[in-house]
């Protein structure tokens, strides 16, 4: 089984556009991890207003409960708490990863730009239509 810090680690290869994300479906977990690079990488190189830094979040409310159910299901035999606890400690693990990138090649790096790009995108999604 693979832990959530091992494929948290691997998020950069999953971006839209990269030779991965196209050979291969992504599926909520890549897409919940995509959100959270997003973010991190919004935090420190954009300036966010405040209507879509709300509209990004509600979006990622949705996603991410969706992605724990996709855990659970994909890991069953996990207990709740240890469960619970990767599920926490994976948007520290991509804003870390999201830091090293923004430390070693700064905000005009391709991958953050993409990020920003991907952040307004998640933010202009409306996911609670017809709900």
């Amino acid at each position: 089984m693979k832990s959530l810090v091992t494929v948290a680690a691997v998020y950069f290869a999953w971006l839209p556009g990269s030779a991965m994300a196209q050979a291969t479906p992504v599926d909520i977990v890549q897409i919940w991890q995509n959100f959270l690079a997003s973010q991190a990488a919004a935090k420190d190189c954009d300036a966010i207003d405040p209507a879509t830094e709300t509209r990004f979040l509600s979006n990622l409310s949705a996603v991410s409960i969706r992605a724990a159910q996709a855990l659970k299901e994909r890991n069953p035999n996990l207990s709740p708490e240890t469960l619970s606890a990767q599920v926490k400690s994976t948007p520290s693990i991509v804003s870390g990863h999201v830091d090293v990138e923004i430390q070693s090649h700064g905000c005009s790096s391709p991958k953050i730009l993409t990020l920003l790009k991907v952040y307004r995108m998640h933010a202009a999604m409306d996911l609670y239509h017809n709900r």
